[in-house]
């Protein structure tokens, strides 16, 4: 198993601070299944919660998350963590960078990534901005790798790798179970049929 390290010094940290609650909760896990190298799993904090597709075995102190929030299932957040090998003292973030996605030989997606610091964690958190987000979702499902690249003025380019055996199965879960808990029983009884007439009905 492959490790990565970031030295947090080759970046510009001149980031707003701010305190990044949401992410530094610690969230319970349930309904965790296994996908060869990925996983999918509901994580929950009392009555917030979202639903995870991970590859946490590509890098011994790293992974690759897909999350999909009730609130809007259909735009997943794609982050990966990877380790600094230092304690930060405070929290940072509106960090970015350039990213440039692909997976195998397909097209390349680019676009930005948010880095993040939690206070009294060791890991980088990187937030990627994706400018096709189903596409992206389309080739990771069935792909074999994806890869990033991360650059910037002032840091040295990083890339990463992750294999893509059982991401489609996990984030078919994931995706499914977010949007079982969305749905209300209104959902059911609304006219999703097409509309009829001139042009702007369908506006």
């Amino acid at each position: 198993m492959k490790k990565t390290v970031f030295m947090i010094a080759a970046l510009c940290l001149t980031g707003v601070l701010i305190a990044q609650q949401a992410m530094a909760a610690t969230y319970n896990m349930r309904n965790q299944r296994s996908h060869g190298e990925w996983a999918s799993m509901e994580l929950h904090l009392g009555q917030e919660g979202f639903f995870r597709a991970i590859n946490p075995v590509a890098y011994s102190d790293g992974y690759l998350a897909v999350d999909f929030y009730p609130t809007n299932c259909r735009e997943p957040v794609v982050s990966t963590r990877i380790e600094t090998d230092e304690i930060q003292a405070q929290s940072q973030s509106e960090m970015y960078y350039q990213s440039d996605i692909r997976v195998d030989r397909r097209d390349i997606q680019n676009g930005l990534v948010e880095a993040v610091l939690e206070r009294g964690d060791s890991g980088l958190y990187l937030h990627y901005l994706v400018p096709d987000i189903t596409q992206l979702l389309r080739d990771t499902r069935n792909g074999t790798m994806v890869r990033f690249r991360i650059s910037g003025e002032d840091i040295d380019t990083l890339y990463l790798e992750f294999g893509l055996r059982g991401s489609m199965s996990a984030i078919n879960r994931a995706a499914s179970m977010c949007h079982e808990i969305a749905e209300s029983p209104e959902d059911f009884f609304r006219d999703n049929s097409e509309p009829k007439g001139s042009a702007q009905d369908f506006f």
